[in-house]
């Protein structure tokens, strides 16, 4: 009576139907469940389906194809968020010495130093506008520098993504107010 009310609890289950109507859902070496052979070894081990190496053979295609790119993209984008503080650092400073009023050249020589000096490139002096020039600054105006650097990825993957082009331009710009006039 106690094995009838089993077998159909069991069969409620779904149990029965994958076991037969008879047997219990434990696992001993009489009963083993679906998959699993009196030995304790899998039926598909003893088919010969799982083959060594295949493994490393699937990671390394994902490495290959997928986690490799990734990674570089991130190399990618850690340069462009690097050049870009360098380049509005080097705006910021430049501004700074155009509201103490130096001359336009010394801005520019002093700005490509920065920039040089810290994020190891190069501008040419069309990469750096002031504006107003030296001779229209006047005490409580405000000076203008701007910097432009020509950003190109290492990845076709990131330069996809920033517009697809050879080179993205990073252009930063800074103002202050004039303390005094410029000499």
């Amino acid at each position: 009576m106690l094995h009838q009310a089993a077998a159909q609890f069991w069969r409620f289950r779904g149990v029965a139907r994958r076991w037969g109507p008879w047997r219990a859902p434990h696992r001993s070496l009489g009963c083993a469940a679906p998959g699993v052979s009196a030995r304790g070894l899998s039926d598909l081990y003893l088919r010969g389906t799982v083959q060594p190496g295949q493994s490393l053979l699937e990671f390394s295609v994902v490495f290959a194809l997928v986690v490799m790119p990734l990674m570089l993209g991130v190399v990618d984008l850690g340069r462009f968020y690097y050049y870009d503080v360098a380049v509005a650092a080097a705006a910021k400073d430049g501004a700074s010495l155009a509201s103490a009023g130096m001359a336009d050249n010394t801005i520019g020589d002093s700005v490509k130093a920065d920039v040089e000096h810290g994020a190891a490139i190069t501008l040419t002096d069309s990469n750096i506008v002031i504006t107003p020039s030296c001779a229209s600054r006047t005490t409580f105006t405000w000076a203008t520098v701007k910097v432009t650097y020509n950003f190109t990825a290492i990845t076709p993957y990131i330069q996809a993504l920033l517009g697809g082009g050879s080179s993205v331009p990073i252009t930063r710009s800074s103002s202050q107010v004039m303390i005094v006039k410029c000499t």
